[in-house]
Formats: C-alpha cells, structure tokens, sequence
C-alpha cells in the first residue's frame, strides 16, 4: 500500500482551515444583505435570517426542512468520512487547539501564568460576546454600549454566563469533552462501517514500530491508536504527522494514515451512503424552493369577534380584521381586491382597499364587506375570495364566508 507524502503536514492544513472558521465566525454577524442580517437568529422579534432570506419562528416547514437537510447531510458526512468533522470543522475542536496555551497556564512559571490567565478570560468573552451576536443585533448592540453606555441586562447575564461555561470548557475540559461527553462520539459509532474514513496504523507497517509513544503523546484524546480503531479519536491526524517527524529520519513514512476501513476501501456507492446522498439533496432541493417562495411579511384575513354582522342602508355588513405582520426593513404596501370567483356578487369593500405597513411592524386594520340586502337574505352563508397584492404583483388569496345578519341594525359602528 503506497502512501504520498503531502507537501505540508495535516496540522498546518488544520491551522489554515482553523483560521478560516475564525474569520467566518468573527465576520458572519456582521454581514448583511438586503438590509438584513445574513445568518442570525432574533430573539427580540422572533424572525430567522437565512442566508438573505426572513424566516418567522411560525414559517415551521421551511425551518423543517432546513433541519432535515442538515441532519441527512451529517449522517452521509459521517458515513463517508467518519469524524473528520470533529478533527477539523467541530467549534470545540477548534477552539481546544487554538487554546492550547492552557497547558503553559497550568505548568508555567507565576508572571506567565498570570498573563495566560489574563488572555483565557478574554477569549472567553470574546467568544461568548459573539455567540449572543448570533441572537442579537450587533449594530444596534454597539450603539447603545458607546451611545449610551448601555447593554440589557438580560444580554449581559448571557454574555456572563457563557463566558463562564467557555472559560471552565477550555480550563478544565478541554478534549474529554469529546472523548466522553459529546453525543457525536456515541452517533458515529453506530454509523461506522468498513468503508467510514478514519485514521488506522498501516497493517503492514505494525512491525515497523518502534515504540516511542510519539503518537501517544501528541493524541488530542489520550488515546493509542495503535490499537485499533476507538471511538474517541477525532481524526485530528496529529498521530500521522509525529510519527512521520520518526520515522523520517530512518527513511520511512508515518505508520499512520487516513483509510477507508482496514483494508482502505473507498466504496461511495454502498447502500447507506446513496440513501443519505438521496435524502439530503431531496431535502436541499426542498429547503432552496421553499426559501425562494418566503414571503418576508404575513397577511391574515380574519372575521371580526367584535363587529356582528348587521343590516344597514339597504345593505348587509360584516365586520373583518385585516392583521398585517412586516418582518422586513422596507415599508410593505399591499391591496386588497375581490377574486375574479367572486366577481359575480356585488360586494363593496370599506373604508379603503390599501393598506400599508412599517418596518417589523404588525399592523391592525378594520374592514367591513357590504353585500346588497335582497342578495344577503337569500343566503345565509356566502363564500368569498380575497385577493391580496403586494408592490410586486405577487398574490395571495384568502378564502372568508360572509354570513347573513340575524338582527336588523339602524347603523355601522366602524
């Protein structure tokens, strides 16, 4: 079994992507698109933003969607490439090796110790501040703190708490987290098969050894590959790489290296793996139409509980709310018209037929349909569609039953 030796080593491949992750998490917050942040979660009005797309909480099946696409795809992930996402992508991982200072801070001399000490507790902050930055706007989060000098109070505890979780993670937990706590560590092993890559010592290299416990040492986990494959090993490669530093120098390369399976075998087109491929393009595929046909406000037509349905001036009357939710950063107008269904009965909408609603604003609108009495007292149901047109021709129709009054009244309390 050959193995090429790679121009640089896996570990400066993981600081490159490392530095990557950083940057994304850093920058993601900030970014935006169409006035809109580009990824984040709002808490205070309950909306997702999704790559330039808004997403109420109450938009369930899109967020469904989204949900199943990501699962499908981390279990196909896993199926073919084993933990590689723990080794290289997972924020433990990669905050544990960006923090590996903390062994200086444990066995270094007083004055260092302090100043580690000092640099942990702001890297906690730092990560925690930008974690809440996922649920709260950034923007307006810094023009309170040096407009105002203000941070809510409920913000702040946040900011603490994780900060403290981030801080004790880092100090104390470090890489056991993955090698005992995390629910991936037990998922994987269910998932593994004889094609999963995963790092192994080379079957035909075992003689080679030598026994310097290089690749024991430098283990994020403890662990001896050695023996074989274990479910706590994360696929760093940092085995590969100390053992090809010995090796080396006898003229030999790592007795380590990435395999698919015992007998590396690379097989994508086995069962499990096409299935997963199946699912989650379905699901992608899903998730992308749905988010193009995202509207970023709602519009509900509903029959009024406090207006009941009366006669007045030759006419019947009932009362309707029109609930308009803008979730977006630009005014949104619309106008309402009767459906070309029901253009056959002579019905008059009052007091206007356009409306309008401010930034993340949700607005409330009485309505009133009057529909001649003669036409009224025939019928003591009568289905209706309502058309809904925003500034951009799309339409939404509503379907409402108007319903005839039982008691006569001299006028309309609009």
């Amino acid at each position: 079994m050959k193995m090429e030796k790679s121009k640089y080593n896996y570990q400066d491949k993981r600081a490159f992507v490392r530095k990557i992750l950083i940057a994304l998490f850093l920058l993601v917050p900030f970014i935006r698109i169409n006035g809109h942040s580009f990824f984040r979660f709002d808490i205070p009005d309950l909306i997702f933003y999704f790559f330039g797309f808004t997403v109420p909480i109450n938009n369930f099946f899109f967020i469904l969607l989204v949900t199943l696409f990501l699962t499908f795809a981390f279990i196909t992930m896993t199926l073919m490439f084993g933990r590689i996402w723990c080794g290289w992508i997972c924020p433990q991982s990669v905050t544990m090796e960006v923090t590996s200072f903390v062994d200086k801070v444990k066995k270094g001399e007083n004055s260092k110790k302090i100043l580690y000490f000092f640099l942990l507790i702001i890297i906690s902050f730092v990560i925690a501040t930008n974690m809440v930055f996922y649920f709260v706007d950034p923007y307006q989060f810094f023009r309170k703190l040096f407009s105002e000098g203000y941070i809510h109070p409920v913000t702040f505890g946040f900011i603490l708490t994780l900060a403290i979780i981030i801080f004790l993670d880092i100090y104390l937990v470090r890489f056991r987290f993955c090698a005992t706590v995390c629910p991936y560590s037990m998922i994987q092993s269910v998932l593994y098969d004889d094609h999963t890559l995963a790092v192994y010592m080379i079957p035909e290299t075992k003689d080679d050894c030598i026994k310097c416990n290089s690749c024991v040492r430098v283990c994020s986990t403890g662990i001896d590959i050695r023996q074989g494959l274990n479910s706590a090993c994360i696929n760093c490669a940092k085995c590969i790489d100390a053992c090809e530093k010995v090796m080396g120098k006898k003229g030999k390369k790592s007795l380590f290296a990435y395999l698919y399976g015992p007998n590396n075998e690379k097989k994508f087109t086995r069962p499990t793996v096409l299935i997963g491929l199946v699912a989650t393009s379905v699901f992608l595929v899903a998730s992308i139409v749905a988010a193009v046909h995202l509207k970023p406000y709602k519009v509900e037509f509903l029959t009024n509980p406090k207006f009941y349905p009366r006669f007045t001036e030759g006419y019947a009357v009932n009362g309707f709310q029109l609930i308009i939710e803008n979730y977006s950063s630009k005014e949104k107008k619309i106008e309402i018209f009767l459906s070309e269904k029901s253009k056959n009965i002579d019905v008059v909408i009052e007091p206007a037929k356009y409306f309008s609603a401010k930034p993340k604003e949700k607005k409330e609108e009485n309505i009133f349909l009057k529909i001649p009495s003669e036409i009224s007292e025939k019928n003591q149901l009568i289905d209706l569609e309502i058309g809904i047109k925003d500034e951009e021709g799309k339409i939404i129709f509503k379907k409402i039953t108007f319903r005839k009054p039982f008691v006569k009244r001299s006028s309309v309390k609009k």
